[in-house]
């Protein structure tokens, strides 16, 4: 139920012995495949402002390189180079388990419907579920990472489940994690100009039974959400703090922490009531709620408020608006060319990292608006649409000025069709 992101260190044996198949949509030729081109990582960008991204040293480049070259042959997108470190991370630089765990994340994303959960998921049920289970967001520490806190101690299972569903809970959790990576993570980043990719979770355990843990529906539901984010939001937990907990909790922690790897119980630190001086070592009593000894005391309730650097960058609105591995800002379209073509607009260019020359025209890769897997933020329409070589990549052509085929498919006549517009 925490937003405790762990890494799994071992494979079990099954899992060596049958590794998981690629995805057979993602089973197809592409332009940067046949030509050799691997993805290469993108500025990232949120309201209109460069992220901050850590400095590769030469062999942590040199790896990463190697990993996007393993990958590129199977996914037409790739994210960032900090979302595939962590991958890295989690299973200690081995390219090999790296990319079995990547693929497994791809496949979950698929099925679950992730890509566009922030979007397509309506959990009307949010404020009911927070008077039964307090949980959320609350500013950051010293070192500018988001707080996360629970108050597991005053989860109510059975009112819980009154009020929503598992599936939809689980559904709400992946989105929030979502928000995290996409919204808040950059957030931060800008306001500590310096790249943050990991959180502060505490876990409030004051009030909570010794039942708790020893249920199977809890242990159940428990084991459900920690292994959903060892699995595909590794190396996100920064520190977490269990507090309150009471004196005879070390009997259930050895049930609980059975569901983490060893290099995230490191992370983990189990305080009684004396816990403040440790908390405050990493996050300023000003930022701390009062329910935790600190001095905020927001207006409706600090987990309710959820107050933050997030707050100074705003989220893109619709789902249309960012592609799944970067998000761009391009020049404004004029309000009369979006009203006369916006709606027979189908086409539009690959963001410019990801762009080829091809041929002595210099011509722009083109992909469907409509594939949230890879777009643009923004796009200006283009009344007398015309292929040239060109450096601005805030240009739209419409379908019916395109050329029925990219000249360079005549040279590959023999090969698959690719994902190119239509005759």
């Amino acid at each position: 139920m925490g937003q405790c992101c762990c890494s799994k260190s071992k494979i079990s044996p099954d899992e060596e012995e049958k590794p998981e198949a690629l995805p057979k949509e993602e089973k197809r030729l592409t332009l940067s495949g046949l030509l050799g081109v691997v993805p290469q990582d993108l500025p990232y960008t949120l309201a209109g402002h460069l992220v901050p991204t850590e400095p590769l040293s030469p062999r942590s480049g040199k790896l990463l390189t190697q990993f996007r070259e393993k990958l590129s042959g199977h996914f037409r997108d790739l994210p960032n180079d900090t979302t595939l470190n962590r991958f890295l991370r989690a299973r200690q630089r081995n390219l090999e388990q790296a990319a079995e765990m990547y693929v497994k994340h791809r496949h979950w994303r698929q099925s679950f419907g992730t890509d566009t959960i922030i979007w397509d998921f309506d959990f009307h049920e949010r404020e009911k579920v927070l008077a039964v289970y307090p949980t959320g967001y609350h500013r950051t520490g010293r070192l500018g990472h988001p707080i996360y806190i629970e108050r597991l101690g005053l989860l109510d299972v059975e009112a819980l489940l009154d009020i929503t569903t598992i599936d939809r809970y689980l559904r709400a959790h992946v989105q929030a994690y979502e928000k995290m990576v996409q919204h808040k993570f950059p957030s931060c980043s800008l306001a500590q100009k310096k790249p943050i990719s990991q959180t502060i979770t505490i876990m409030d355990l004051e009030g909570i039974s010794m039942g708790f843990f020893f249920s199977n529906k809890n242990k159940s539901i428990l084991k459900k959400v920690i292994g959903l984010d060892s699995d595909n939001y590794p190396e996100c937990l920064y520190k977490m703090f269990l507090v309150n907990a009471p004196w005879a909790f070390t009997a259930a922690y050895s049930v609980f922490k059975g569901f983490f790897d060893p290099n995230t119980l490191d992370k983990i630190k189990v305080l009684g009531s004396d816990y403040l001086d440790e908390l405050e070592q990493h996050i300023d009593p000003c930022n701390l709620p009062t329910f935790l000894g600190g001095k905020c005391k927001c207006k409706g309730g600090c987990l309710h408020a959820q107050p933050g650097p997030w707050e100074d960058y705003p989220m893109v609105a619709r789902k249309e608006d960012i592609g799944w591995v970067n998000d761009y800002d391009f020049p404004e379209a004029s309000p009369e060319l979006e009203e006369e073509e916006e709606e027979e607009t189908e086409w539009a260019p690959l963001a410019v990292g990801t762009a080829k020359k091809m041929g002595s025209v210099g011509l722009i890769r083109f992909r469907r608006r409509n594939n949230n897997r890879q777009g643009v933020l923004k796009v200006i329409p283009k009344s007398e649409g015309v292929f040239e070589q060109s450096d601005s990549w805030g240009s739209v052509y419409t379908k019916k000025t395109m050329p029925k085929r990219l000249p360079v498919v005549k040279a590959m006549s023999k090969l698959p069709a690719l994902d190119l517009p239509p005759r």
